[in-house]
């Protein structure tokens, strides 16, 4: 079971705009940052920037079943290129443990710890996609 906790990123310029969504897929994207918290990149996601962010995804999963749930499921971001037309985006967080060393090369301090946080991350992404696509058919 998965736990959704609403949290808007109304300082969004993606969630400002409000641009609508019909959603026909569901894009998992890995942070690319070694960041357990979902509520820590939620914050990011929220920061006042002249302009405002310009990218976002719709909900940020973590290891414990829960989700952060940053726009509503039917407005378009920009996350993922051409399929920002179609898709809702999920960020997973990732382990503390690792450290990027080149692009998605890194290095792992505690494997273990690692396995347990991807895995409960993976988990808890695959209950909100059944969730989701119960949903929206």
């Amino acid at each position: 079971m998965v736990s959704i906790i609403e949290a808007l990123v109304t300082n969004n310029r993606c969630y400002q705009i409000g641009t609508p969504l019909i959603p026909r897929g569901i894009m998992l994207h890995s942070v690319g940052t070694p960041q357990p918290s979902a509520r820590a990149l939620v914050r990011y996601m929220d920061q006042y920037q002249p302009g405002g962010q310009s990218v976002c995804v719709h909900a940020v999963a973590q290891a414990d079943g829960t989700v952060y749930q940053v726009v509503p499921w039917d407005c378009r971001l920009m996350h993922v290129g051409a399929a920002n037309a179609y898709s809702i985006g999920v960020e997973m967080t990732e382990p503390d443990c690792i450290r990027y060393t080149s692009g998605a090369t890194f290095v792992c301090s505690d494997r273990a710890r690692a396995l347990a946080q991807v895995t409960g991350t993976y988990n808890t992404a695959v209950a909100l996609f059944a969730w989701l696509c119960q949903r929206f058919g």
